[in-house]
């Protein structure tokens, strides 16, 4: 029998798509970014404020820029704000990694200073706790290390680090009004951007989603390369300024967030600023990979920590204290792209006792601020259909056991914010929240109805500071059911402005995805969409900067113990 013949169309359509392959190989190889760091000056810099941050936070290359005088290879930037006691004011340190999670070396000229970023940075943070008052928790400063995704790096005008100026802008603006901390921010860069192209142009783009395979694996070195020596390195200079405030929270009986609403701004933030040292940790995309990579470890240990420090509290044999240490206060991944069978260990080990011990009960009775929170949304085409169609190719081979096989296939091909079986949460507005009728009726917060656009960031943080302790209030009246459900859904606050099509929703709904959630469980995982997070790369959504800010306001008391 004759074999087909195939069609002189289809011929030359496969001519054509070979053909286009190969140049987008082509042209990947020869437009390859250069291994090298970006930051190789470690002078003192001269004033690096950010030229426009209006509230708009317009996606433009002005927003989040520094003026020309502020080199674009410094190591770490200053940024003086708007004057005295006008907030906005913070330290930016950069740290850098190779493609092989290593710190570049010293000795080659084109590196420049690049060998000394982490030790700088590092060495501003052991002066800034030398010159503090510790012992009466008056430490001036909180630490925020964001580590940037796929298709970016440490450039001056790179969208990661104008977002990240424009972060730590507004984190320095809440703590003119509450805890009066400097901010320290170090932006981790590593060779994210596979080419040295444009991606704005759409062929550059396509060019760039070339290198996902070799960036996905990069991503994986960095996080298990040098990143942990820094990060345990913050960890512990975060602990010994925090010693004494351990000892006292463990000390009190009374673990509870309990300020009246009602008092000054500076009395609500008065137990969210007892904590001396405070770190967030942010990644973003293959950042989060990163992040993730670097700390799970640690964190499914911290709990276990806790679960062991409870069993031993009982029998009064215990000198350690029974709060949730952690990796930072708050863990933060934004569309991350990370297989959710990486994630399942620590959601397991955050939900219950998987040895089905008898302080299973009093584990998760206990509430916790978030650990660790990623939040992804529905919009993100390249978590949700991208990166299960490259799973597909790394994963060929996989065997699945029967009974559980279509649930582990699931995991190995999406990542932890797409894979249903492991959200926890929904972060929607109220008007999308009571279409789904989850709820019989979502009423829109009346305290967030008080602010706007033209809210200065003081009555914002007074807003949201009462919000929180309100929520903590009401907490703590269903201190020992496991799943309080009364308190939900959960409402954060924003300006209004969210979308043309409902102009006037104040805040965001957050609801747990079904009744078996354990509420009080310190790892979020958030299925959010349009118009709280529109793509994979919406950094610059100012109603994803109210989420965040919010929730780096709470995670200033970390371990809230209701009993």
């Amino acid at each position: 029998m004759n074999a087909p013949v195939r069609s002189a169309t289809a011929s030359f359509a496969n001519r054509v798509a070979a053909q286009i392959v190969i140049a987008l190989l082509a042209a990947t190889l020869s437009s390859c970014a250069p291994l090298k760091p970006y930051r190789t000056i470690a002078e003192a810099p001269v004033d690096c404020t950010p030229i426009d941050l209006g509230s708009d936070m317009p996606d433009d290359p002005s927003f989040g820029a520094v003026p020309t005088a502020c080199a674009p290879n410094l190591i770490k930037e200053v940024s003086s704000g708007r004057g005295a006691g006008q907030g906005g004011a913070y330290e930016l340190h950069f740290v850098e990694y190779d493609d092989q999670g290593m710190l570049y070396p010293s000795g080659v000229a084109k590196y420049g200073q690049a060998h000394q970023q982490a030790k700088l940075f590092l060495s501003d943070l052991r002066k800034e706790l030398l010159n503090a008052d510790v012992e009466s928790g008056n430490t001036p400063y909180s630490v925020v290390i964001f580590v940037h995704g796929w298709k970016n790096n440490a450039r001056s005008d790179n969208e990661n680090v104008r977002w990240f100026r424009a972060a730590l802008t507004q984190l320095s603006d809440v703590e003119e009004v509450t805890c009066h901390r400097k901010i320290v921010g170090a932006y981790v860069g590593w060779r994210g951007a596979g080419t040295s192209l444009n991606t704005a142009h759409i062929w550059n783009d396509l060019i760039e989603d070339t290198t996902f395979f070799s960036r996905q694996r990069a991503a994986t070195r960095v996080g298990q390369g040098e990143i942990r020596e820094l990060l345990a390195r913050v960890r512990a200079i975060e602990d010994e300024a925090d010693a004494t405030w351990i000892r006292t929270k463990a000390a009190s009986k009374d673990r509870t967030h309990n300020v009246a609403p009602s008092r000054p701004l500076e009395d609500q933030a008065g137990a969210l600023c007892q904590k001396p040292v405070r770190v967030l940790i942010v990644g973003h995309s293959f950042g989060g990979r990163i992040v993730y990579t670097a700390l799970a470890d640690a964190m499914i240990r911290d709990m276990e920590a806790l679960r062991e420090r409870i069993r031993l509290e009982k029998t009064e044999h215990s000198n350690r204290p029974a709060v949730l240490q952690r990796e930072g206060d708050v863990v933060i991944a934004i569309s991350p792209a990370i297989e959710a069978t990486s994630f399942v260990p620590l959601y397991r080990t955050a939900a219950s006792d998987p040895l089905g011990g008898s302080d299973t009960q009093e584990y998760i009775r206990q509430y916790h601020t978030p650990m660790f929170v990623s939040i992804t949304s529905y919009d993100d085409v390249a978590t949700r259909i991208a990166y299960p169609i490259a799973a597909h190719v790394t994963t060929l081979g996989y065997l699945y056991p029967k009974g559980d096989r279509e649930r582990e296939r699931r995991a190995a091909l999406e990542t932890l914010g797409q894979d249903q079986d492991y959200v926890s949460y929904r972060l929607m507005l109220p008007s999308q929240e009571k279409r789904r009728r989850q709820f019989e009726q979502v009423i829109p917060d009346p305290l967030c109805a008080t602010i706007n656009r033209s809210t200065s960031m003081k009555e914002r943080a007074r807003v949201e500071l009462q919000r929180t302790n309100e929520f903590i209030q009401q907490l703590g009246k269903y201190a020992w059911d496991a799943n309080a459900a009364e308190v939900y859904p959960r409402q954060f606050c924003t300006d209004g402005q969210v979308d043309k099509e409902s102009p006037e929703e104040f805040s965001m709904v957050l609801a747990p995805v079904s009744d078996k959630i354990n509420l009080n469980s310190p790892i979020w995982n958030i299925y959010t969409s349009h118009p709280i997070l529109n793509d994979h790369s919406d950094l610059l959504n100012p109603i994803l900067l109210d989420f965040l800010r919010q929730l780096y306001e709470e995670g200033g008391s970390p371990n809230i113990q209701l009993q």
